[in-house]
């Protein structure tokens, strides 16, 4: 998905005192902030607020959504970069985006491609496969994210369907099962239990959470996660025996 420039970008005197006023600078301010949240300095609370001024700078100005869509672009890229090349640092960068999705809808804030900020973190899921997209050997570590992220109540269930889906659906044994170990690991339980409330996805027709060719033609039916289909990815990784496939296997839940 496209990054959404800013129309009228506001003006900058400084990290945090209004927002930033190009994606660069944005960019800059907001690995500043992060590179103090993770040495530990404040408390994810305090971190997000300073997340958000410029935010709710950009709103209070009347800049609209494309101004905000454009800070909120920076301020998730040194993000992701930082849980694909600093992997540790990922349980600080979760509680980070837990606290700030608690800030609740920012008032008179614009929606962002129909979602509220910071409520549904607009732009972040965009921005998240479009990495995994962009760089593959990175896609893993993400994945780790993406699950914490899942456990701590931030659902991004849909990427771990992609990745069973594509490394456990078709007859073909997968090159590696990294992802799929990284997803098993951090998140098996929380997968689990959406097996067993069937959680399903819009749009199943045209294939988000559509099924595998093995997966059909072993007698697989319905979309998303079923406890069906559950039972499958888990034959499936005994099926492949490899020391991954073991482990990951060991993390899910057999209902």
């Amino acid at each position: 998905m496209p990054r959404v420039r800013c129309a009228r970008p506001p003006a900058t005197s400084g990290a945090g005192s209004v927002a930033p006023a190009d994606h660069e600078t944005a960019a800059e301010h907001y690995r500043a902030l992060l590179a103090e949240h993770l040495r530990g300095d404040e408390p994810p609370t305090a971190c997000a607020e300073r997340f958000a001024a410029p935010v709710r700078r950009a709103s209070t100005a009347g800049l609209g959504e494309d101004a905000t869509a454009e800070i909120l672009w920076a301020a998730w890229q040194p993000v992701l970069t930082t849980a694909r090349t600093r992997p540790g640092t990922q349980p600080a960068l979760v509680a980070l985006l837990v606290a700030l999705r608690e800030l609740g809808p920012l008032p008179g804030a614009d929606r962002v491609w129909g979602l509220e900020v910071f409520t549904d973190l607009p732009c972040f899921g965009a921005q998240l496969r479009e990495a995994c997209d962009a760089d593959p050997t990175g896609a893993v570590p993400l994945a780790a994210f993406a699950a914490r992220l899942t456990t701590a109540g931030i659902d991004f269930s849909l990427h771990a369907l992609w990745a069973l889906r594509e490394h456990l659906e078709h007859p073909e044994p997968p090159a590696d099962l990294a992802a799929v170990l990284r997803w098993a690991e951090h998140s098996g339980p929380v997968l689990a239990g959406f097996a067993r409330t069937r959680r399903t996805y819009a749009d199943h027709d045209r294939g988000p959470d559509r099924l595998g060719p093995l997966a059909r033609d072993r007698g697989i039916r319905g979309h998303g996660f079923t406890p069906e289909r559950w039972a499958f990815w888990r034959t499936r990784l005994a099926e492949l025996g490899t020391a991954d496939a073991r482990r990951a296997l060991a993390f899910l839940p057999r209902r």
